[in-house]
């Protein structure tokens, strides 16, 4: 579980630095931290989850797809923010 903990911090440490250059850009919308963590991960994590007990219909290439838009259109900064 520390080895988890470890490369867990390590890895959102390195997200969290790609999306501070991009805030800072503009293209991606000012959020707390724990927000970015959530609009990332949380769906995906979600659907891998059902697409694993294989309880989905969507196949995974679908998903894809239909989940990175729907994460980008969460964190892409608006024109009228």
């Amino acid at each position: 579980q520390a080895e988890v903990r470890k490369l867990n911090r390590e890895f959102f440490a390195k997200v969290l630095a790609w999306l501070r250059d991009h805030v800072e850009s503009g293209e991606i919308r000012r959020l707390p931290p724990d927000l970015y963590t959530a609009l990332l991960i949380g769906p995906v994590q979600e659907f891998a989850r059902h697409w694993l007990a294989t309880t989905t219909t969507t196949p995974i290439e679908a998903a894809q797809r239909v989940l990175a838009e729907g994460t980008w259109n969460a964190l892409r900064r608006r024109k009228e923010e």
